[in-house]
């Protein structure tokens, strides 16, 4: 019998810890009720855990194993349940009336990595009848206010009280404000009049998750998502009361693959995930190490990788109709923006 070369049962062993932390890693996501800090870090990015995939098949060809290569192709089957509708043909929607089609936009301004008049300039190309921004600079609220007044006769844009602003063609009704779960930023509610029909609008921009950092070092261990599920649960119970004709839209500074994004999409239609193709990320966009961590002399001019993460939504009622949902990254911002197309009753 010929025995395999010392590196061949090296690959082999590796290849076997790979894919059995794998599988244990997504049952754990999926029964395990409380998650550790590092559990909601890692699930964040729990798409990058393939990224070794490829190299393993080379390796499967290599040494020649069917345990490998029959564990393999049970890890693409692993990964077609996890992730594989994200990337399969959206099905053809219906042609609906051009007239009855109202457009929306949710757009984190990325102030301190966007020049206010090009980020202006960006929404005012998006021509979407409903905008929702986040973290206005003065500037830019003031561009915004003095360049699109005419085009978005019905704003929401005191940037001394809060950071987020809404831009509307139609007249917003009814307005206000307020704390989701009692903490965090403040949540921007509307009542819009949408061609005689009412619209209820959800506009909250949530902090971002608490990192957990290893010593001094730009290397994160943990997060805690704990607020944010707070936080959306409460805006879901208020938006689920109205029952009807509610959108809701912002940067929520969660991942999809954590427990905080089940508390909006257990009751509401995420409108990229039914009408948008692919991962949808919005965040990183454009930046460097230093725009991250200033003190990263070092490596301060590294560009970040990215878009790695999914921040920015659009959730809606089933009464409401999803035509098409795309994410860009254009602008300056650091974020990508949301758009999407939506028939309301």
């Amino acid at each position: 019998m010929k025995i395999k070369p010392l590196w061949h049962r090296f690959l082999f062993v590796a290849c076997l810890v790979y894919f059995m932390g794998l599988l244990l890693f997504f049952a754990l996501q999926k029964y395990l009720a409380d998650w550790p800090s590092w559990f909601t870090l890692v699930s964040t990015f729990s798409i990058f855990l393939f990224v070794p995939f490829p190299l393993i098949l080379i390796i499967t060809w290599q040494i020649r194993s069917r345990i490998i290569l029959t564990l393999s192709f049970g890890m693409l089957i692993l990964f077609s349940i996890l992730f594989g509708h994200l990337f399969l043909p959206r099905p053809t929607a219906s042609p609906l009336d051009d007239a009855t089609l109202i457009s929306f936009t949710t757009f984190n301004l990325g102030p301190g990595t966007a020049k206010p008049e090009q980020v202006v300039t960006e929404v005012e190309a998006t021509d979407s009848d409903i905008i929702a921004v986040q973290e206005m600079t003065a500037e830019t609220a003031q561009l915004l206010k003095t360049r699109l007044a005419k085009k978005y006769p019905n704003q929401i844009l005191n940037v001394t009280t809060h950071s987020t602003g809404l831009l509307s063609r139609y007249p917003i009704s009814a307005s206000e404000w307020f704390q989701p779960a009692s903490e965090g930023r403040g949540t921007l509610y509307t009542l819009i009049i949408v061609k005689g029909s009412p619209l209820h609008l959800f506009a909250p921009h949530l902090l971002p998750p608490d990192i957990t950092w290893w010593k001094d070092y730009p290397i994160p261990i943990g997060l805690d998502d704990q607020p944010q599920q707070r936080q959306l649960a409460d805006i879901a119970n208020r938006a689920n009361a109205i029952g009807s004709q509610v959108v809701i839209m912002g940067d929520l500074n969660i991942n999809d693959q954590t427990h905080a994004y089940p508390q909006l999409a257990s009751k509401f239609r995420d409108t990229y995930r039914e009408v948008g193709w692919g991962l949808g990320y919005t965040f990183p966009s454009g930046l460097r190490i230093h725009n991250l961590f200033p003190n990263s002399a070092l490596l301060g001019t590294i560009p970040v990788p990215g878009p790695l993460v999914r921040l920015d939504y659009i959730f809606h009622t089933a009464d409401i109709t999803a035509q098409d949902a795309h994410v860009h990254c254009r602008g300056g911002s650091d974020h990508c923006y949301l758009t999407a197309k939506l028939r309301l009753q």
